[in-house]
């Protein structure tokens, strides 16, 4: 009788030490699986942009290394503005050299319309054209400084029937 005075109140209400350690126990594992998830979150949601920035990059620069633009002759347009889509090809991973270098200027000038026209969105890019030893011939973009987010996209061609590696950086832009 003396032990149940101390368990039970005069009210009828109940207090033990184990409770106190169920509840205290019970709050750390909510706090431990809500940690947890959001880190999951956060790494699926990683992995989903990962997956965007890869299926973007393929298709936009697959495009612009196979096709050669509309206009056909895009690269002697007056401006950014009467180009419909770029490509730099005039046969398939072969590079013309006038369409680079509009390309580049266009980069250069005109980034954020280039970046709209080959569908990049929210991605910053970069390109280099590399020769066979590592040199690089021309290049224009720009990549975020924050690289949490980057994917390179590589690509053999031919350019001056010399061959060489085309290198687009897709960048989380800021």
């Amino acid at each position: 009788m003396i032990l149940d005075k101390f368990l039970i109140g005069e009210k009828g209400q109940f207090f033990s030490p184990d409770i106190v350690i169920a509840i205290i126990v019970f709050i750390a594992v909510l706090f431990f699986f809500f940690n947890a998830s959001s880190s999951a979150l956060s790494y699926v949601d990683l992995l989903e942009e990962k997956k965007e920035a890869e299926e973007i990059s393929h298709a936009s620069l697959s495009a612009i290394l196979a096709l050669p633009g509309e206009p056909f002759s895009w690269e002697y347009a007056s401006s950014i503005a009467d180009v419909n889509s770029i490509g730099l090809s005039y046969e398939k991973n072969i590079i013309d050299e006038n369409k680079l270098v509009s390309f580049k200027n266009y980069l250069d000038t005109n980034y954020l319309r280039v970046k709209e026209l080959m569908g990049f969105g929210h991605y910053d890019f970069r390109f280099e054209l590399v020769d066979e030893l590592g040199g690089i011939i021309y290049f224009g973009g720009k990549v975020s400084p924050n690289l949490k987010l980057k994917f390179i996209y590589q690509r053999m061609v031919l350019f001056n029937n010399k061959q060489a590696t085309f290198k687009g950086v897709i960048s989380h832009a800021e």
